[in-house]
């Protein structure tokens, strides 16, 4: 029989047998990634333990269990990533080439504000001006926006259920850079983007709270339109503006359609296009001051200046119809020159107060401002027409100034002419396609 104190040292070394067999036993081995550890001293080379588990040290930057990550895969057409611009902790590639631009060119659609303070930042890059959301506009990714050029033409954009509309392209959705207060903060786009108005997406009937869908797009051909404003229609090249692109037509030539009114800028003077004439040779149109229109009482005191580049005067229709205005209506002015007739109608001047205003036709022989007779003088192009009527008195002036008068264009229409008459519409190759 077993005594008691022998028993208890017994049961005592068991017990220590016990736990010393259950310790867990230290491998000489090494781990790698993600391999167990307990210390530093349990991975293999510069990995630490981290968690219990071997990984990258932090500290030293190693990438042995994190490979880098592999580039963005090349898209069509070869455009690879140009770049990479981190941005809040996110890494994004940047391009500048996009697709190349076909018959049907697939594209993501994204909404933006084109507004003043809205989400897009800046003002467009194409005028540098802001727009209302409710003008059909786009801005296309860097290698679409193609450094300027695509600005002011008119693309198609075709939605998934079908619907189409037409927008100018006023923008570039920026993808080399982004990430700043110039882009409102916005990451770079990709290159294969068209950021459209809110009117672009109600008129496809998409969701404007919705994310980006995909569209196609292609070039718009509008040049087979004429302008059409206020019931004035036939206005083709070299005209362009309202819903002709600017490649439509030739420098200088834009027309805008100003409260239901077709109106072209010659020297910072807009004047009013009241009709065409395209079968005359060179075609020619009649045009009147807007700032003469029902009123011979203009805001300043301007000449009338054409552009001779653009337009002549016709060699026979029109007269210089000279404008007085603060003359003496002394019995010695009208002596000095007779031949100046007084109206009935003044002009308030808020620092002149009231002036008469009297005209001549055609030039007297003394100049009434050189003579002091007169303060200030505007000549005004009036049609012969108008102008003889008017010394006969069987017209009132103003309505001899918006007769308005005719200018013949001066552009080469030879080969317009030809590529019209074979079923072609003229227009300005202004980007390489």
């Amino acid at each position: 029989m077993v005594s008691l104190p022998l028993m208890f040292v017994y049961l005592l070394s068991l017990i220590l047998l016990i736990n010393i067999i259950s310790l867990p036993q230290t491998s000489l081995a090494l781990s790698s990634c993600n391999g167990a550890c307990a210390t530093l001293d349990d991975c293999d080379g510069q990995l630490i333990c981290i968690n219990r588990k071997c990984n990258d040290d932090p500290d030293v930057g190693t990438h042995i269990c994190s490979k880098p990550s592999p580039p963005p895969p090349m898209t069509p057409g070869g455009c690879n990533p140009s770049g990479t611009l981190h941005c809040n902790n996110i890494s994004y590639p940047t391009y500048t080439c996009s697709p190349p631009v076909t018959s049907s060119t697939i594209a993501k659609l994204e909404i933006s504000e084109f507004n003043k303070g809205g989400d897009g930042g800046g003002a467009a890059e194409c005028d540098e001006q802001y727009h209302e959301n409710t003008e059909r506009i786009v801005g296309l990714s860097t290698g679409w926006y193609n450094g300027g050029k695509m600005c002011g033409r008119m693309i198609i954009i075709t939605a998934g259920n079908g619907r189409s509309v037409t927008a100018k392209v006023v923008d570039e959705c920026d993808s080399s850079v982004g990430c700043d207060a110039e882009h409102a903060g916005q990451p770079p786009c990709d290159n294969n983007v068209v950021v459209a108005s809110e009117a672009v997406w109600k008129a496809l009937q998409l969701d404007v709270q919705g994310e980006g869908v995909q569209v196609t797009w292609s070039l718009h051909s509008n040049c087979s339109e004429a302008i059409n404003c206020g019931g004035i229609g036939g206005l083709s090249y070299p005209f362009w503006g309202v819903n002709r692109a600017s490649y439509c037509g030739l420098p200088g030539f834009e027309v805008a359609c100003l409260d239901n009114v077709p109106v072209i800028n010659m020297s910072n003077i807009n004047y009013r296009i009241l009709k065409t004439n395209s079968s005359r040779a060179p075609p020619s149109v009649t045009v009147a001051r807007q700032d003469y229109w029902k009123t011979i009482c203009p805001p300043s005191f301007v000449n009338t200046s054409i552009n001779s580049s653009m337009f002549h005067y016709t060699s026979s229709g029109f007269t210089n119809l000279t404008l007085y205005y603060g003359c003496n209506t002394s019995t010695s002015t009208t002596t000095t020159t007779p031949e100046l007739t007084s109206t009935s109608q003044v002009c308030s001047r808020r620092n002149s107060g009231n002036i008469t205003v009297s005209y001549v036709t055609p030039s007297p022989r003394v100049d009434p401002v050189a003579s002091g007779a007169c303060k200030n003088q505007v000549i005004v192009p009036v049609s012969t027409t108008a102008a003889a009527a008017l010394e006969a008195n069987r017209t009132a002036i103003q309505d001899a100034v918006d007769g308005g008068f005719e200018l013949e264009l001066q552009i080469h229409t030879d080969q317009c002419n030809t590529c019209m008459q074979s079923g072609g519409k003229c227009a300005v190759n202004t980007v390489g396609e």
